[in-house]
């Protein structure tokens, strides 16, 4: 019988004798790739595992840096928007929680900025309970005059609208 030689992944030559020896070569280096994969995937997982708080914790950064820009924002339109209808002194302290919130998101650590948020918050609700007390920010501003009961909504030209049905037909 022939001799057949196989190479090896070490790089050697075996001589092969039967064919059982070339399927226990085969299972062998197949059982090698598998167990590398195996060890290849559970390292992934490992390295998962040890980077994923690292992951929350920047994912956590971003969402209340992006928060705080929403809520710098909002209440700058709000006090563009509202105007003199504030009073001074909550208009003040509003702007200078503004400016800290700004400072923390420029320079500051999660938790500063969460702080600095929290303290704006509270006197962003000052305003809305400074405009209650006034007599509310949705009626007509003073010197304006609203629609009374008897005008029912006409228009201030004397037109009246009507209402109808319409359907059209072909």
């Amino acid at each position: 019988m022939p001799q057949k030689m196989l190479f090896c992944s070490n790089g050697t030559l075996e001589k092969i004798q039967t064919y059982e020896s070339i399927v226990m070569k085969c299972l062998h280096l197949y059982n090698c790739v598998v167990l590398w994969v195996f060890l290849k995937v559970e390292r992934m997982v490992r390295e998962a595992e040890k980077f994923g708080q690292e992951d929350k914790e920047k994912r956590e950064a971003v969402d209340i840096k992006n928060q705080a820009d929403s809520t710098i924002y909002q209440t700058e339109k709000q006090l563009k928007e509202l105007g003199e209808k504030i009073p001074a002194a909550v208009k003040e302290k509003v702007e200078a929680k503004l400016k800290e919130v700004k400072d923390a998101v420029a320079g500051g650590s999660t938790q500063t900025i969460k702080d600095a948020l929290a303290a704006l918050n509270e006197e962003v609700m000052q305003i809305g309970q400074s405009l209650y007390s006034q007599g509310g920010a949705g009626g007509p501003a003073p010197g304006e005059t609203g629609p009374t009961e008897g005008s029912n909504g006409a228009a201030p030209g004397g037109d009246d609208v009507i209402d109808a049905d319409f359907t059209d037909s072909k």
